[in-house]
């Protein structure tokens, strides 16, 4: 699917087929087209990331020469920098840096998450006598 779909009125018509297709009984279940979206943009990526002779690989950004240890990223490859609007719906942009946001989301939870038992502590260790 088109990356451009989404948010569109085509999305809508869609989802619409979908529910049409369920309720008619030639879908077991509704999944939302947002999902299968993404799913079938990570197994294209994925394809293309992994097989050097894929049409679409000499379109990857060049890889990062790393001399230092850092956190893995999902792909070795340098962001592009996002010059205009158009760049959010360029299908590479949007993979290649759907990785940082899903680890600085998961980054931000553990963070919270280490806070929110710190505070815990404090608070149950004041109380003691």
């Amino acid at each position: 699917m088109p990356p451009t779909i989404r948010g569109s009125p085509s999305e809508y018509c869609l989802e619409a087929f979908i529910r049409r297709a369920v309720r008619h009984g030639y879908c077991a279940h509704t999944t939302p087209l947002s999902s299968l979206c993404d799913k079938a943009d990570k197994t294209l990526f994925d394809s293309i990331i992994t097989n050097s002779t894929h049409p679409l690989h000499i379109l990857l950004p060049p890889k990062v020469q790393k001399h230092y240890f850092t956190r893995p990223l999902g792909h070795c490859y340098e962001l592009p920098r996002k010059t205009s609007a158009l760049d959010e719906n360029n299908f590479f942009y949007r993979l290649l840096y759907h990785d940082i946001l899903s680890f600085l989301l998961t980054d931000i939870f553990i963070c919270l998450v280490v806070t929110a038992v710190c505070l815990f502590f404090i608070k149950v260790l004041q109380q003691q006598p």
